[in-house]
Protein backbone atom coordinates (compact mmCIF):
# COMPACT_ATOMS: atom_id res chain seq x y z
CA UNK A 1 0.00 0.00 0.00
CA UNK A 2 1.38 3.38 -0.97
CA UNK A 3 1.73 6.22 1.52
CA UNK A 4 -0.95 8.11 -0.44
CA UNK A 5 -3.44 5.25 -0.01
CA UNK A 6 -2.56 4.97 3.67
CA UNK A 7 -3.10 8.71 4.09
CA UNK A 8 -6.49 8.54 2.36
CA UNK A 9 -7.52 5.69 4.65
CA UNK A 10 -6.41 7.65 7.71
CA UNK A 11 -8.46 10.66 6.58
CA UNK A 12 -11.49 8.40 6.02
CA UNK A 13 -11.13 6.91 9.51
CA UNK A 14 -10.81 10.38 11.04
CA UNK A 15 -13.92 11.58 9.17
CA UNK A 16 -15.85 8.51 10.29
CA UNK A 17 -14.73 9.09 13.91
CA UNK A 18 -15.86 12.72 13.73
CA UNK A 19 -19.30 11.65 12.47
CA UNK A 20 -19.55 9.09 15.30
CA UNK A 21 -18.75 11.83 17.84
CA UNK A 22 -21.45 14.08 16.36
CA UNK A 23 -24.02 11.25 16.35
CA UNK A 24 -23.27 10.28 19.96
CA UNK A 25 -23.48 13.94 21.03
CA UNK A 26 -26.83 14.27 19.25
CA UNK A 27 -28.10 11.04 20.85
CA UNK A 28 -27.11 12.37 24.27
CA UNK A 29 -28.56 15.81 23.47
CA UNK A 30 -25.16 17.42 24.06
CA UNK A 31 -24.38 18.95 20.67
CA UNK A 32 -22.13 22.00 20.96
CA UNK A 33 -23.78 25.39 20.51
CA UNK A 34 -22.00 26.01 17.18
CA UNK A 35 -23.64 22.89 15.71
CA UNK A 36 -27.05 23.72 17.20
CA UNK A 37 -26.74 27.14 15.53
CA UNK A 38 -27.17 25.45 12.14
CA UNK A 39 -30.58 24.19 13.26
CA UNK A 40 -31.76 27.80 13.55
CA UNK A 41 -31.50 28.25 9.77
CA UNK A 42 -34.36 27.04 7.61
CA UNK A 43 -33.01 23.83 6.10
CA UNK A 44 -29.76 24.08 8.05
CA UNK A 45 -30.16 20.56 9.40
CA UNK A 46 -30.70 19.17 5.89
CA UNK A 47 -27.69 21.08 4.58
CA UNK A 48 -25.66 19.61 7.43
CA UNK A 49 -26.75 16.09 6.47
CA UNK A 50 -25.86 16.71 2.83
CA UNK A 51 -22.44 18.25 3.53
CA UNK A 52 -21.32 15.88 6.30
CA UNK A 53 -22.39 12.70 4.55
CA UNK A 54 -21.12 13.98 1.21
CA UNK A 55 -17.71 14.69 2.72
CA UNK A 56 -17.67 11.28 4.41
CA UNK A 57 -18.62 9.56 1.16
CA UNK A 58 -15.95 11.50 -0.72
CA UNK A 59 -13.13 10.51 1.64
CA UNK A 60 -14.32 6.92 1.98
CA UNK A 61 -14.60 6.53 -1.79
CA UNK A 62 -11.11 7.96 -2.24
CA UNK A 63 -9.80 5.57 0.43
CA UNK A 64 -11.33 2.38 -0.97
CA UNK A 65 -11.24 3.12 -4.71
CA UNK A 66 -8.78 0.81 -6.38
CA UNK A 67 -9.07 2.41 -9.80
CA UNK A 68 -11.87 0.12 -10.93
CA UNK A 69 -12.79 2.67 -13.56
CA UNK A 70 -16.36 3.23 -12.38
CA UNK A 71 -17.73 6.49 -13.66
CA UNK A 72 -21.06 8.25 -13.49
CA UNK A 73 -23.90 6.41 -11.76
CA UNK A 74 -21.84 3.21 -11.56
CA UNK A 75 -19.70 4.78 -8.82
CA UNK A 76 -22.77 4.68 -6.55
CA UNK A 77 -22.61 0.89 -6.64
CA UNK A 78 -19.04 0.76 -5.39
CA UNK A 79 -18.34 -0.33 -1.80
CA UNK A 80 -17.58 3.14 -0.40
CA UNK A 81 -20.92 4.86 -0.97
CA UNK A 82 -22.90 1.66 -0.39
CA UNK A 83 -21.37 1.14 3.05
CA UNK A 84 -21.79 4.80 3.99
CA UNK A 85 -25.43 4.73 2.81
CA UNK A 86 -26.17 1.57 4.81
CA UNK A 87 -24.63 3.03 7.97
CA UNK A 88 -26.49 6.32 7.52
CA UNK A 89 -29.80 4.50 7.05
CA UNK A 90 -29.18 2.44 10.20
CA UNK A 91 -28.26 5.56 12.16
CA UNK A 92 -31.38 7.39 11.01
CA UNK A 93 -33.51 4.41 12.02
CA UNK A 94 -31.74 4.18 15.40
CA UNK A 95 -32.96 7.67 16.25
CA UNK A 96 -36.34 6.15 17.08
CA UNK A 97 -34.75 4.89 20.31
CA UNK A 98 -33.87 8.38 21.60
CA UNK A 99 -36.29 10.96 22.98
CA UNK A 100 -33.94 13.77 21.94
CA UNK A 101 -33.87 12.60 18.30
CA UNK A 102 -36.43 12.24 15.53
CA UNK A 103 -35.98 9.97 12.52
CA UNK A 104 -36.79 11.71 9.26
CA UNK A 105 -37.14 10.56 5.67
CA UNK A 106 -36.09 14.04 4.57
CA UNK A 107 -32.89 13.85 6.63
CA UNK A 108 -32.18 10.44 5.11
CA UNK A 109 -32.82 11.80 1.61
CA UNK A 110 -30.46 14.75 2.24
CA UNK A 111 -27.80 12.34 3.51
CA UNK A 112 -28.21 10.00 0.53
CA UNK A 113 -28.00 12.93 -1.90
CA UNK A 114 -24.79 14.05 -0.18
CA UNK A 115 -23.40 10.50 -0.36
CA UNK A 116 -24.12 10.32 -4.09
CA UNK A 117 -22.57 13.74 -4.71
CA UNK A 118 -19.48 12.94 -2.63
CA UNK A 119 -18.91 9.61 -4.40
CA UNK A 120 -19.38 11.22 -7.81
CA UNK A 121 -16.90 13.98 -6.97
CA UNK A 122 -14.37 11.40 -5.73
CA UNK A 123 -14.69 9.42 -8.95
CA UNK A 124 -14.26 12.58 -11.04
CA UNK A 125 -11.11 13.43 -9.12
CA UNK A 126 -9.43 10.16 -10.11
CA UNK A 127 -6.95 10.59 -12.95
CA UNK A 128 -8.12 9.13 -16.30
CA UNK A 129 -5.25 6.62 -16.28
CA UNK A 130 -6.49 5.07 -13.00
Amino acid sequence: MSSGAAGRRLVALAAFALIVVVVVAADRDTLPAWIRWFYTWPGGDKLGHFVLMGALSFVVQRAVDRGAGRRGAAVLLSPGPLVVAALVALEEWSQLAFRSRSASWIDLAASLAGIACGAWLAARRRPPSA
